[in-house]
């Protein structure tokens, strides 16, 4: 439980404190504290969580629709927590008016790079510059997600 409240608590600080890649659109931020200065055991913040677990939980429920789902080679589950990932990371939820959604990447293709494979999107949301998510497969079944710090091969 405290390392999801330390997570949670990171995404609704990071919309303020400038985590994260910036983006222009005018979707509300989540609430927060001011970055820095939230304590943990205090009744409003809990709250705050509380209410924030639940939005994800039920977003959870929702499936999305998008036209790469089913088409790269990975796992569903895999496949639909990429957007819950990114929305995670922008400090948006899906119930919000003009969040991050799973039509808004679009599927670049496959790629190995060592001994890895590198899935691409690219993320046609907030800001006119090339933004991409991947997802990373490696040896022994090992996966992880990331974007912004990756650009798929030309």
């Amino acid at each position: 439980m405290r390392h999801t409240l330390l997570t949670l608590a990171a995404a609704i600080v990071a919309p303020v404190s400038g985590c994260g890649d910036s983006h222009s659109d005018k979707t509300p931020p989540a609430p927060v504290y001011v970055a820095g200065k939230f304590d943990p055991n205090d009744r409003e913040f809990k709250k705050q969580v509380e209410a924030r677990l639940a939005e994800q939980k039920k977003e959870e429920s929702i499936r999305e629709e998008a036209s790469w789902f089913g088409n790269t080679g990975l796992a569903e589950d895999a496949e639909r927590e990429l957007p819950r990932y990114l929305r995670r990371e922008l400090g948006h939820l899906l119930s919000q008016p003009g969040s991050l959604k799973a039509k808004d990447l679009v599927y670049l293709g496959a790629f190995t790079e060592g001994a890895e494979t590198v899935r691409y999107w690219q993320i046609n949301y907030g800001s006119p510059k090339p933004k991409f998510a991947y997802i990373v497969s490696g040896p022994n079944d090992r996966q992880f997600t990331g974007w912004g710090n990756r650009t798929p091969p030309k």
